[in-house]
């Protein structure tokens, strides 16, 4: 993997990380940004099961991938304001939240083809 590749690949971990519980439950095609000079990609994740989740274009060395987060949940309800939100936030315990991530078909597809 070349310096820019991997500058791409450190840059994505956040964005991917942000986008996979719900990529896990419906899918989700996002334009996201691939490294700090403003480069980005047109990215698709797709849910397949317990808790798999496809990227395409794929930008990592490892895949599969594992993948652990840390969430909160908080009631889906109206909050009054930023600050009733806030706190509500604050006072939701952690819980961890873990994925797979595996490149999408157009990956698995080009390996076939070399193969």
């Amino acid at each position: 993997m070349a310096a820019g590749e991997r500058a791409a690949a450190r840059g994505s971990g956040p964005a991917v990380a942000l986008y996979l519980p719900r990529a896990a439950r419906a899918g989700h095609d996002r334009r996201c940004a691939v490294d700090y000079r403003g480069l980005e990609a047109d990215w698709n994740l797709q849910p397949e099961e317990n808790g798999t989740v496809t990227l395409e274009p794929y930008p990592f060395r490892r895949d599969p991938l594992e993948i652990s987060i840390l969430a909160r949940r908080i009631p889906k309800r109206r909050y009054a304001n930023d600050g009733e939100l806030q706190k509500t936030l604050a006072q939701a315990p952690f819980f961890g939240l873990k994925f797979t991530l595996r490149a999408g078909r157009a990956r698995s597809r080009s390996r076939v083809a070399i193969a």
